[in-house]
């Protein structure tokens, strides 16, 4: 006790003789469950008084009001929320010493801004019948300043392709892959957006895997990766065109590569 108060005395002439208050409990940003037992610890010296009495060391919440009085009290009925807690002592010349913490009172995620999500795919045009969608990422493709969403499917059938949902800007989609040329089909496994040519609009890069085979019973596909341009720089309208041949997504001496016009089979993602 003697090293707090000689401490508090070296603060006090720097602080202009007003009463300096030490608060040992709670700590500032405790959180408490609501209802339980809460101890508030705390004193104020001054260089006159030494200790500063009892009732004259006052304890508030900017919630509740005054909540207790003197170096030590208990209660269990603070109100939910956070409260900023201020301790004020006065001494026998009038000074008034402040100081303040803030605790929190029940669940803090009802306290703090939170993030919440519902699902609303119908509501915004997004309840897809496609099946096992296998990434999609968002980018405002047509550059007008809403975010639009590319998913790459495991097409099972024609219906299932690709798909690019363009926003209206209010937040509902439509479904613009064959329109906009990229109703890409495979078993989807990647895609990237970035402008690689660097004229001011996002091109798409889009990787699969080859899904014929004998159970499927479907021709060849077009090939898995490809790189689509998109022409809105060029033409004002954001429509892609193949550039992968032209770009080079190929591998180096692969004769199906070359024949098809693309990586044939691609086993993993892209960024």
């Amino acid at each position: 006790m003697k090293k707090f108060i000689c401490l508090a005395f070296l603060i006090l002439c720097l602080a202009g003789c007003k009463p300096v208050i030490l608060i040992f409990t709670p700590i500032d940003g405790a959180t408490f469950d609501e209802g339980a037992e809460i101890t508030f610890v705390g004193f104020a010296v001054d260089l006159e008084d030494l200790m500063v009495g009892e009732d004259l060391l006052i304890w508030t919440s900017d919630r509740d009001g005054e909540i207790g009085t003197g170096t030590q009290f208990t209660v269990d009925d603070l109100s939910s929320g956070t409260h900023i807690i201020t301790v004020t002592a006065m001494d026998s010349d009038g000074e008034k010493g402040v100081d303040a913490f803030t605790i929190t009172i029940g669940d803090i995620s009802d306290v703090t801004n939170t993030i919440n999500f519902r699902e609303a795919g119908q509501e915004y045009g997004l309840d897809d019948v496609g099946v096992n969608a296998a990434s999609l990422a968002f980018a405002d493709y047509d550059n007008d300043e809403d975010l639009d969403i590319y998913v790459n499917t495991e097409t099972q059938g024609d219906e299932w392709t690709n798909r690019l949902w363009e926003n209206d800007g209010a937040g509902h989609f439509t479904n613009v892959a064959a329109q906009r040329g990229v109703d890409h089909s495979g078993l989807g496994r990647g895609l990237s957006w970035g402008d690689y040519d660097n004229d001011g609009d996002l091109d798409l890069l889009v990787m699969a895997m080859d899904e014929t085979g004998a159970e499927t019973q479907r021709p060849a596909p077009p090939p898995m990766t490809k790189l689509y341009k998109n022409m809105l720089a060029e033409t004002g309208e954001p429509n892609f065109t193949d550039v992968t041949v032209e770009a080079g997504i190929l591998r180096k001496d692969n004769d199906e590569d070359l024949k098809r016009g693309g990586i044939v089979v691609t086993g993993a993602g892209a960024a």
